[in-house]
Parts: structure tokens; sequence; C-alpha cells
């Protein structure tokens, strides 16, 4: 009976024993369970970012082969550019060597009308008359260039030619040539431009003025026919004190016959004072000035002016 009893006891005990451990089992079971539903959800997680990104590489993909097909037409569109390039480049290169040889024949064209104005100078100027005036000394009966004497003081046939001080026959004298900025570096610029100098009054057509021009008749540059030469401020001023007044009228009425001939504009190469007054150059230089008889309808006078404008010249034999 009491091993009954003991056996009994024991029994009981490993019962209770069984059924806590029961217990423990159940939440063991519970607390994986637990983990394992929280692995599902970070998984389902993860695979939704992982579908964002795998979307975004499939986008990213997309426009890269966008980008790589544009890139291409890019080069294919460059490709063309660079060659329609090099064929102007040739063609450029062409028509450069072109205008090379045209300006080469142009210059040469120059060079013979340059000769050809300085052919017809020289018959004009020795197509004159001389006349002698009341101071006994010898002057040409027309400026030079004029195709004739002076019918009246506004008579244009008589006003002839407008030369820069000390520069030769060359056709800048012409009153149809044409005209240039770029000053000359020698006594011959070589070419039958009319030279502007804008601006400052001191300046010359020449880069480096030379003042010994015009000097006598073998003189450097003398425009007058063999014989004669620009005359100075002296023999101008002896010549006005025999005229009837020291006025354009008594510069008309003399033997001279001297025309209105206005100037032609140092600035500009456009005419001044036609029909109204005239200039003519004197071959006298003083302080880098060159001497100038001005008349005008109130007098006639020496004046020193810089050489660039064009003025007439009448010849006196020296």
């Amino acid at each position: 009976m009491r091993f009954f009893t003991s056996i009994t006891f024991t029994l009981f005990i490993l019962l209770v024993s069984c059924t806590n451990r029961d217990g423990e089992i159940i939440d063991l079971i519970n607390s994986v369970k637990k983990q394992n539903d929280d692995l599902k959800a970070q998984i389902t997680a993860l695979k939704k970012t992982t579908d964002s990104a795998l979307v975004a590489v499939l986008k990213v993909n997309s426009l890269q082969t966008a980008t790589d097909k544009k890139i291409d037409l890019i080069q294919t569109d460059l490709k063309s550019v660079l060659t329609q390039i090099s064929s102007l480049t040739t063609q450029m290169t062409a028509t450069n060597a072109d205008l090379a040889s045209l300006k080469t024949k142009i210059d040469a064209l120059q060079v013979k009308c340059n000769e050809l104005v300085a052919q017809i100078a020289l018959l004009n100027v020795s197509n004159f008359s001389t006349v002698t005036s009341k101071t006994g000394r010898v002057w040409m009966d027309r400026n030079l260039g004029a195709t004739q004497v002076a019918t009246s003081p506004t008579d244009e046939k008589s006003y002839g030619y407008y030369y820069q001080w000390g520069r030769g026959n060359d056709g800048h004298q012409l009153p149809t040539s044409l005209t240039t900025t770029n000053r000359s570096l020698s006594d011959q610029p070589g070419n039958s431009l009319f030279i502007l100098v804008p601006g400052s009054d001191n300046l010359d057509w020449k880069v480096t003025p030379n003042p010994n021009l015009w000097q006598g008749v073998n003189g450097i540059n003398n425009v007058c026919p063999t014989g004669f030469r620009v005359p100075t401020n002296l023999e101008w001023l002896q010549e006005r004190s025999t005229w009837s007044s020291s006025t354009a009228e008594g510069g008309f009425t003399s033997v001279l016959k001297l025309p209105l001939s206005g100037n032609r504009i140092a600035e500009y190469g456009t005419f001044d004072g036609l029909g109204i007054y005239s200039d003519y150059w004197s071959s006298t230089v003083q302080n880098n000035r060159r001497g100038v008889m001005v008349l005008t309808s109130k007098f006639a006078d020496i004046y020193h002016d810089p050489s660039p404008a064009g003025y007439s010249v009448r010849c006196i034999k020296d």
C-alpha cells in the first residue's frame, strides 16, 4: 500500500512536470511563429524595394538606350557638318587663290592706269600758252590740268587739277580720283589715290613730311612743265601788287585770269568753295606749313596750311 502511494505521487509529479514543459513548448512555437511572420514581412518589404529598384534600373536602361541613339544621331550629324566644313574650306582656299590672282591683275592694271594718267597730265600741261605779267615774269596762261583759259571766274573748264602739296603727277590730282586713308612712306606714293588726313591739321599725306619737295625746276615731284615751277610766296605777293585790287576780282582781271576753283578738303576728299574762292599753292615752307595764295571777294593774301588739302597750281617760268 505504501509502495503504491509512492508510485502514484511520482506519476503526479511527472504529469505536472510534463504539463509545464508543454507550456514552454507552446510558447517556443509561438515565438518561432512570430519570428517567422516578422521575417515574412521583412521579405515582403524587401521584395517591394527590390521591385522598385528593378523598375528604376529598367527605366535607366531605357533612358540610356535612348541617349545612346541620340548620341549616335548627333555624331552622324557632326560628321556631316565636319565634311561640309572641309568642303567649304577647300572652296575658300581655291577662292582665296583666285582673289590673290585677281588682286595681282588689278595691281598691274592700276600701275598701267597710273602711267596713263601721268601721260595725260603731261599732255595737258604741254597744251598751254604763256602770259607775261606787269612784273615781267612769265606764267602759264591757265591752271595745271585746265583745258582752257578762264572765260569767267566760275568757268569750270578752267579750274584744273587739285594737288596735294609736294605730290607729283600720279593721278591723285584729278577731281575724279578715289581716296585712301593710308599715308605714304615715300615721296612717291605709287598710286593715284587722294590721301585723306582727318583730325589733326599738323599731319601730312606722308608719314614723315618732306619740306624739300617742289623746290625749283629740278625739285622732287615738280609738277610743272619743263622750265616751269611752283611760285614762291614772294612771287605771288609781287604779282598781287600789280592787280587792280587785292581780291579775287583783281586776280581774274589780271593777265593771269585766275578762276575761283575752290579746293579739295583733306579730311573728306570732297570739294568746297567752287566758284566762291580759290587756293593756289606756293612752294614756300614756313614752320612746316606750306604757303597758299587765297583769293576771295574781300581779299587776296598768303597764309600757311598743312599739305594734305588739294589746291590749284599755276606755274611760273624759272
